[in-house]
């Protein structure tokens, strides 16, 4: 796995960012899903 890492030119962790872009996505994702519950329902 060493020698991934060292092939990168840029020096960027791509599971790093694969996990930031997945914490991101949910975060964003959940309170969407949930209004949009709500929404649809005209509880709101």
């Amino acid at each position: 796995m060493a020698a991934l890492t060292n092939r990168n030119p840029m020096g960027i962790d791509i599971h790093l960012i694969a996990n930031f872009a997945a914490l991101a996505l949910i975060t964003l994702a959940g309170p969407a899903v949930i209004f949009l519950l709500f929404y649809r329902r005209g509880a709101l």
